[in-house]
């Protein structure tokens, strides 16, 4: 975006921030709640027509608030509507400014409600909004179970035996090179958001893969970690967030928890993977106007029982604490602060697979403490400055893994011990040790940010104005890795030494941000903008980075236009359509901006003698820093247009997006040329020798060589394309039964968006090729996956005899991959001086460098299509009376899974096994 269109929006935002025209004509205000739980309602629908036919409208904010101006006097008609609530109208003379509540009750069919899945948010942009009817319903071990609510989302059995980080509106490749959409969705827990900047946990030294399923380390929130049992609601914004959500790629999770006055809850689930209780309660004090609500829950998670390290034990509590003030008859204090803990108790892991000896073992344990506040002050109705909001957290937590393994070489290794560039000789390891590895992470992150609200009229518009800024602090105060250099854990891989994470520095973050959400009554029309900008900006950057100093814009904007409703029968046919677009910025975590040095060791003589104390290894050791001074923010910018439509509680939304991101985390190699002696030990008379051989007058050769190591770069390229839908009918007197559709269209291609160096492992003439010339190409990583899943959910509520069954219908339609073709040929190669030349014709028939041209089978580059499979889930829940309730639930109870033939060979496809369990809910 140009600066010249930046400059619009600020200052047009700007003007209505600071201008409050005077009123010249009377102003009708309200609330509009829940009659029932007294909760507000936001956007609810307020509709005003005087006697001559002008027309008044808006909608209610998250508080449930309404306020327009500009009205002139006379009789009106009000008409408040809200889906899922009974309309209510009302009559009144406007010879004053007026305010008044509207209690509105929920339908006579909404009363007997039961949501089973998310159902669509009806704000400016497009959100999943899961209540805890269907958390309650779902049964969920974990957070990441939530996702198979969203539209074409499906059920998984819950394995706890890897990080589970969240992908929105994506598909296809689980490479480490395109993290950057989970790194970027926000989750935000009252008001607090979860940051994981500072972590940095990770075995480096190991070169077990078993261990790689346990790193989150630059992928954003580990989901196993999250409890659904305190929570009371979630918002998972798939489409373009307020400009007040800020650090983030792909979208935002909301989570609001319990905070009212609740029985004793207590939860027991079992399952063919594990055992899961909670309790909780809430008190309430109303006269004090003040909620105290806590919980703890343990879960007990094993993939397979007899693989001990697989297992995952997690234990969690929270107490909130909720307290009112009302300040004279106007203002009104509203402070939220709570406490929590979650820890993995299970920290004695080993593997007997991987346990050769006694010694071998491997031991993780996980604590993490978090405080939140927040402090809200509403000002009075009638004013332009609506109030204030000051949220605070702190979140520590202390990450520790222990690895222990018995190690038995079969022939000289040397280890290198010294910290510094040059040549040194290198000690022998012993045939058989014992090595030990510590890492120690602490992260500590702190927030803060303050929200204030503006309400102002121009003419017939409302404007909803927040201003606002927030603060980041990530450090990591852990030891880091620690072991002695003397007795590796990997030998033979040395590229890293030991380095305390709390030599790193810390990571701070400011942003600030502006926002207008407008309303505007046209006719029998209503047209809602969402507009505003952010920017946000690193500190605490040596200058040297390209990141020190520089703020990042980012623009969003989202419009709903509200047609008339047309009358059909004695129901109102209500139409919507809204779109959006916008750029989200996410700056990279401290492991990307300080990744540890790396250590070059070059063999230059490795002479071996019976006698061990003859034997001598030199090595020629460079340090590198990987250090990328010129790494970006990662972009993505996504657009999205939506149609919503409700008749008579039916209601059906479909949306199609778009998101394009170039500049996403990759891990890029890097290759220079690195000199060293290669010395000639064939004339050493072994005899002779009274201790190691002397260096000085052995015969040596020069030898400079190509070898490359790991940087992150801004290299990867994420294209996100999809359709959206989902439909939800009104529950069916006579059966009580309502369907709900719901699915996806989706398609993400995976590309590098730099060229990538990559060596070519080819021996020509006794010279390995690749200490010779390193090739870069254009295109090494071209990815398409593309897939349709829709869901059909009927669920059923016999009320008179306490039972809620549902079943659903999971449908796969397609599933498609292809590596998309590439010609193989490079653009440029580096040769051995460091030097970078462009590859052409002749180089195509040179003895070396033709064999950089790589080759590809043009198979590889044909599209895989898996088709149509179906799956059938069926839940149950009984009530016995209003204390006791038994679920019980099987996923895959039914299948079809059809074979197919392709290319004339007939493929066989075996179906997932069923998941079932049951859990037992008890209110005292």
């Amino acid at each position: 975006m140009s600066r010249k269109v930046i400059y619009i929006i600020l200052s047009y935002l700007l003007f209505f921030t600071t201008w409050c025209s005077a009123q010249s004509f009377y102003k009708f205000s309200g609330q509009i709640l829940d009659a029932q739980e007294k909760e507000p309602l936001p956007f609810a629908t307020i509709r005003m027509k005087s006697d001559e036919g002008k027309f008044y409208g808006s909608t209610s904010d998250e508080n449930g608030r309404f306020n327009i101006t500009h009205i002139e006097s006379g009789h009106y008609h009000i008409t408040v509507s809200y889906i899922g609530y009974e309309k209510q109208e009302r009559s009144i003379d406007l010879t004053n400014n007026m305010s008044l509540i509207f209690s509105l009750k929920p339908s006579s069919t909404a009363l007997r409600e039961v949501v089973v899945t998310a159902s669509e948010s009806k704000g400016i942009t497009s959100a999943s909004k899961i209540d805890r009817t269907a958390m309650e319903h779902l049964q969920p071990t974990s957070f990441s179970d939530l996702l198979a609510l969203l539209p074409g989302g499906k059920t998984s059995d819950p394995k706890m035996n890897g990080a589970k980080n969240i992908t929105l509106r994506e598909v296809g490749t689980s490479s480490s090179n395109y993290n950057t959409s989970s790194l970027g969705t926000k989750f935000i827990i009252d008001g607090a958001p979860i940051s994981t900047d500072a972590n940095m946990q990770r075995l480096l030294t190991d070169p077990n893969t078993t261990f790689d399923a346990y790193n989150a380390v630059n992928a954003g929130v580990d989901m196993r970690n999250i409890s659904t049992d305190n929570i009371e609601s979630v918002e998972i914004i798939r489409g373009i967030p307020s400009v007040e959500y800020n650090d983030l790629t792909s979208g935002v999770v909301i989570i609001k928890q319990k905070q009212k006055a609740t029985p004793v809850e207590a939860r027991i689930k079992a399952d063919q993977y594990g055992k899961l209780f909670s309790i909780g309660k809430g008190v309430e004090w109303k006269d004090q106007r003040t909620v105290l609500s806590a919980d703890a829950g343990f879960l007990d998670s094993y993939n397979d029982p007899r693989d001990r390290l697989n297992n995952f034990k997690r234990i969690n509590a929270s107490v909130r604490l909720n307290k009112k003030w009302l300040l004279g008859n106007e203002h009104r204090l509203n402070w939220t602060a709570g406490i929590s803990y979650s820890g993995n108790i299970d920290n004695v892991k080993t593997d007997p697979d991987i346990q050769t000896q006694q010694e071998d073992n491997y031991k993780s344990s996980y604590h993490s403490g978090r405080w939140n506040s927040s402090l809200n002050w509403i000002a009075p109705q009638d004013k332009a400055f609506k109030g204030v909001t000051l949220d605070l957290s702190a979140n520590m937590s202390w990450d520790k893994i222990e690895r222990s393994k018995f190690i038995q070489l079969d022939r000289d290794r040397t280890v290198p011990t010294h910290m510094e560039e040059g040549e040194y000789d290198a000690e022998i390891l012993p045939y058989k040790y014992t090595a030990h590895v510590t890492v120690d992470g602490r992260p500590l992150n702190l927030y803060a940010k303050v929200k204030t609200k503006f309400e102002l009229q121009t003419w017939n518009a409302t404007h909803r104005i927040q201003v606002g800024a927030s603060w980041t602090y990530a450090k990591n105060l852990g030891d880091g890795q620690v072991y002695d250099l003397s007795r590796p854990l990997n030998p033979g891989s040395s590229y890293t030494r030991p380095r305390k994470y709390s030599d790193i520095p810390a990571s701070e973050q400011i942003a600030l941000f502006v926002e207008d959400q407008i309303g505007i009554p046209i006719g029998k029309h209503h047209l809602e903008v969402q507009a505003g900008i952010g920017s946000s900006m690193l500190l605490n950057l040596n200058s040297r980075y390209a990141l020190s100093g520089k703020p990042y814009f980012d623009p969003r904007i989202n419009a709903q236009w509200s047609f008339p409703a047309i009358g059909i029968g004695n129901n109102d046919l209500n139409i919507n359509v809204s779109g959006g677009f916008g750029w989200l910025t996410k700056t990279p975590t401290l492991a990307q901006l300080y990744p540890n040095k790396l250590y070059m060791d070059f063999v230059q003589l490795n002479y071996w003698n019976a006698n061990p104390d003859y034997k001598r290894m030199n090595l020629r050791t460079y340090i590198v820093d990987p250090v990328n001074y010129n790494l970006k923010a990662a972009r993505n910018f996504k657009w999205e247009v939506r149609l919503g439509m409700e008749f008579h509680r039916n209601d059906f939304s479909i949306t199609y997006f778009r998101e394009r991101m170039s500049s996403g985390f990759r891990s890029m190699a890097n290759y220079s040329p690195y000199s060293y002696k290669k010395y000639d030990a064939s004339g050493i008379d072994g005899s002779e020798l009274t201790g190691p051989p002397s260096l000085e007058g052995m015969p040596y050769s020069e030898v400079s060589v190509l070898n490359g190591y790991s940087y992150t770069g801004n290299g990867s390229l994420t294209l996100k394309e999809g359709i959206e839908f989902q439909f939800a009918s009104e529950r069916f007197k006579k059966i009580n039964s309502k369907l709900t559709i719901n699915g996806a269209w989706l398609r993400t291609n995976y590309e590098n968006s730099l060229p990538i160096q990559k060596s070519v492992s080819k021996v020509i003439g006794n010279v390995a090729l690749s200490d010779m010339y390193i090739g870069l190409y254009e295109s090494d990583d071209r990815y398409s996956y593309e897939q349709f899943n829709s869901n059909f959910i009927v669920d059923t509520w016999l009320d008179k005899l306490g039972i809620k069954l549902s079943a659903t219908v999971e449908c796969t339609w397609f599933y498609s991959k292809q590596t998309k073709e590439r010609s193989g040929v490079p653009i440029s190669y580096i040769d051995a001086t460091g030097t970078v030349s462009p590859y052409t014709d002749a180089d195509k028939t040179d003895t070396y460098k033709q064999h950089l041209t790589l080759s590809y089978n043009q198979e590889q580059f044909e599209k895989s299509t898996d088709p149509f499979y179906m799956y059938v889930n069926f839940k149950a829940t009984k009530d016995f009376g209003k204390n006791l309730s038994i679920a019980l639930f099987a996923d895959r109870i039914l299948d079809y899974v059809p074979d197919y033939t392709k290319k004339g060979y007939l493929i066989r496809r075996t179906a997932a096994s069923p998941y079932f369990g049951m859990e037992l809910n008890i209110k005292l």
